[in-house]
């Protein structure tokens, strides 16, 4: 079972932020009432077959991992943002502005939570299990509506949707895309 393995395989640090009581807590902050979460795609990340962390194996940490983002750390953690307006406010500090970013939609209501656990460091409490409030990675949670997927392969493409790109630190609506 690729959990038991993956729990074996933990730091300490990693270990403690798995611990039963933060793993029931985040089930129960999974319950995210939003049917929508959103993902500005890396340069050389695809879609057509759901969504792939990194490196399943990583042991790096949740905070480890907002904090360093796409930057060279490859982690089991997926990011999100929980809403359209961190998502353009993400894209808004892009680098390399002039090439094109897709953005994807997830819809969580389709999710096999056993399979892909959601983790909303939006809400405050959650991002306290997880984050130390001193930490770089506490503001960028904080101020991208961070929502992360933890899954224990990847996240089915049919629960993924591209809805628009970011271009030029703008986002551009796909045209068969409603937003609400």
């Amino acid at each position: 079972d690729l959990n038991e393995s993956r729990e074996e395989s933990e730091t300490d640090e990693t270990a403690a932020e798995r611990s039963p009581s933060n793993t029931e807590q985040d089930q129960e902050s999974q319950k995210v009432k939003d049917k929508f979460i959103y993902r500005l795609l890396r340069f050389n990340e695809s879609y057509s077959d759901g969504l792939r962390p990194k490196n399943i194996f990583s042991r790096t940490n949740l905070q480890n991992h907002v904090e360093e983002g796409s930057k060279g750390v490859e982690s089991r953690y997926i990011s999100c943002c929980k809403t359209m307006y961190a998502l353009e406010r993400l894209g808004g500090i892009t680098n390399e502005s002039s090439r094109v970013r897709v953005v994807v939609r997830i819809n969580i209501t389709k999710l096999d939570r056993d399979k892909v656990k959601v983790i909303d460091l939006s809400d405050c409490d959650t991002r306290r299990r997880h984050i130390h409030p001193s930490s770089r990675a506490w503001g960028f949670a904080e101020k991208f509506h961070e929502v992360i997927l933890d899954p224990v392969s990847h996240v089915p493409k049919e629960c993924v949707e591209r809805i628009g790109k970011i271009h030029k630190r703008k986002f551009i609506k796909d045209e068969h895309v409603e937003l609400d």
